[in-house]
């Protein structure tokens, strides 16, 4: 079984944390993609943002190798992934897996941001950002809903 888990959700809800948790219980079978490590790779920083056509092609095309090149695997697609369209655009980028969850991280957005604050070096968002990208962050859709086989919702 290969499935893909789309994580949704602003800055310091705890995407990245629940990915790294995620990869410690199944270490074996499965991996991350993350838009900030792509940025990184490329920049030198996890919040170059020069090169974006590129990151989202490598970003895909990690997650299609993944699927072409794995007999049986879990993949998590680490990004902030706010709106409906991200959301489809994930599931309609990477055809090739077996079972879609999207994880959507449904955290009150004043402990987000203070959790933000406390990040690594470099992946700290500023609050004026974060607080833009609270008001496009979107719940899951009818549409949404109807293409990934599970939602899990996190919630603290």
């Amino acid at each position: 079984m290969k499935t893909l888990y789309v994580l949704s959700g602003i800055p310091g809800s705890g995407k990245s944390t629940w990915a790294r948790k995620f990869l410690s219980e199944h270490p074996d079978s499965s991996f991350i993609v993350s838009s900030d490590d792509i940025r990184k790779e490329l920049g030198g920083a996890y919040q170059y943002f020069e090169q974006e056509e590129l990151v989202w092609k490598l970003f895909y095309a990690r997650l299609k190798d993944y699927a072409y090149n794995t007999r049986s695997v879990d993949v998590i697609a680490d990004s902030t992934c706010l709106e409906n369209r991200f959301m489809i655009e994930a599931f309609t980028q990477t055809k090739n897996f077996d079972k879609y969850v999207l994880v959507y991280f449904d955290v009150d957005p004043k402990i987000s941001k203070e959790r933000n604050k406390t990040r690594e070096s470099g992946k700290v968002v500023r609050d004026d950002v974060v607080d833009k990208m609270i008001k496009e962050f979107e719940k899951p859709n009818e549409v949404v809903r109807s293409i990934y086989d599970e939602i899990i919702v996190i919630t603290e």
